[in-house]
């Protein structure tokens, strides 16, 4: 070997020593980490996943068995990049699901999918229990067919038909019709299917509950025109109370009278009519009357005949002639069978509302009010007059427009929810008219400034507010307009 030989080896060693050694760990990323196959209908079921490794692979499968025999997966290795699996699993003639592992396995790493296969849906032996609702309902089972089935209802079949309803190649459907419970008390039914051949035997516990409410009225505060009464004082304002329930369809689902409230009174327990009844009641409605006439007992009609009867307000006010107020309550809320808290926020039946008239300050001559009117549209059809700022009657329950002209030019008066006043001044030979928002809530004061300018051109002025039912003690100036 001459020098020149020796010295290009060397260099060449070299070289081979001086490349980078690719020390990069595998990776493998899992589209999908798992797999659930549908109810088997019957045959092989197939399903497919995509993983992206950067080194080659293979896989395992796995479950209880260390291989197991109802699973396959095509291709099971290759090479880098991304990869498209086919999963196949044999049919499930089983009631309980199953399932397996896919162990992807690439540069010393694993990463597994797990495949889920649901039973046939056949009744499984053993127990098993079914919770319905209180209406009709249909249970229908699944079993295999070719078999000789008993079925022995050992409790509940005065209200539990068993009834075939298909019987096919492989699988018979077996139904179960159950009836209203329409009593007060929670029922369950026991039931035995069995197949003394095969050996199967399977257990069924149906629970049905009754349709009853269970009603739980959570007095709150109450709302007067003359100030509100906490939570705590407010038993002291309701002498007797009458509720009635409706479903979002105006239908009348119960009624209770509460002739002396104690908070054992407060939790009663109602059944809705036959045809009304449901599992659940969504945007039903709860009225209740406090201190109102005995003619509500006997009550049988819809929300709209409810609402419209003037006999839901008593036709005393603010504790007169020792009779408490009329109040009421309207709550908005889903209801189902079982237990229903109800919050109940009471408020008088009216409104307080001052009229105070007076003339524009630009007025050079101010004459004299010569006769003053009060008129009202509401959908209870008629207002109080002759109102005081006190704890006192009204004179009359009847509306009577005419009300004579007094010093102060300040008139009160009790108005029902949302009605539509108007005011009319006949002064100086002229008539003059105001009409004031319908924005009453019952149970608030509010006033109206009634301004008569001579011209009918008032000008806006600071004494204008914005009266809204979210501020109903506030004053509102309303501007009145000569007649022509």
């Amino acid at each position: 070997m001459n020098i020149r030989t020796y010295l290009l080896g060397a260099s060449l060693l070299l070289a081979a020593c001086s490349k980078t050694i690719d020390t990069t760990p595998a990776e493998v990323t899992v589209d999908i980490p798992e797999i659930t196959l549908p109810e088997n209908a019957g045959g092989e079921q197939t399903a497919t996943t995509t993983f992206t490794t950067t080194a080659p692979w293979s896989v395992e499968t796995s479950d209880t068995k260390a291989v197991p025999e109802w699973i396959g997966v095509s291709p099971r290795s290759g090479n880098p990049g991304t990869v498209t699996l086919t999963v196949t699993a044999k049919e499930n003639d089983t009631p309980n699901e199953r399932t397996a592992y896919i162990h992807i396995q690439t540069g010393g790493i694993t990463k597994s999918i797990a495949v889920t296969q649901k039973g046939d849906g056949t009744l499984p032996q053993g127990q098993s229990i079914y919770e319905v609702g209180p209406v009709r309902d249909t249970i229908i089972v699944k079993l295999r067919s070719g078999k000789d089935y008993r079925v022995d209802i050992r409790q509940g079949s005065d209200w539990v038909v068993p009834q075939y309803v298909s019987k096919g190649e492989k699988f018979d459907s077996l139904a179960f019709f159950l009836t209203l419970n329409r009593t007060m008390d929670d029922r369950t039914a026991q039931i035995r299917i069995s197949d003394p051949k095969g050996g199967y035997e399977s257990g069924l516990t149906i629970l049905q509950p009754s349709a009853a409410l269970d009603i739980h009225l959570d007095l709150g505060r109450v709302q007067l025109p003359t100030g509100g009464i906490g939570s705590d004082a407010a038993a002291q304002w309701v002498d007797s109370l009458f509720v009635a329930g409706f479903d979002n369809g105006g239908n009348l689902l119960f009624t209770r009278s509460i002739p002396q409230v104690t908070e054992q009174s407060l939790r009663f327990r109602v059944l809705p009519p036959d045809a009304f009844i449901r599992n659940f009641y969504p945007s039903a409605r709860i009225y209740v009357v406090a201190n109102s006439s005995d003619v509500l007992e006997g009550f049988s009609g819809t929300e709209a005949e409810f609402v419209n009867r003037k006999d839901t307000a008593a036709t005393k006010l603010f504790g007169s002639d020792g009779v408490q107020p009329p109040l009421t309550a309207r709550v908005y809320g889903d209801l189902r069978f079982g237990s229903n808290d109800v919050a109940v926020n009471l408020a008088h039946v009216t409104a307080l509302v001052t009229f105070k008239v007076f003339f524009d300050p630009e007025w050079d001559a101010t004459p004299a009010i010569d006769h003053l009117s009060i008129g009202g549209f509401s959908s209870w059809g008629y207002l109080f007059t002759a109102a005081s700022d006190g704890q006192e009657p009204p004179r009359a329950t009847a509306f009577n427009p005419a009300i004579e002209p007094n010093g102060n030019n300040q008139y009160l008066f009790y108005a029902y929810e949302e009605s539509r006043l108007v005011l009319t001044v006949k002064a100086g030979g002229r008539y003059y008219q105001g009409v004031a928002p319908d924005i009453l809530k019952r149970g608030y004061k509010y006033t109206f400034n009634m301004r008569l300018c001579e011209d009918g051109n008032c000008k806006p002025s600071s004494e204008s507010g914005q009266l809204t039912k979210a501020a109903a003690d506030r004053e509102m100036t309303v501007y009145m307009k000569p007649l022509e």
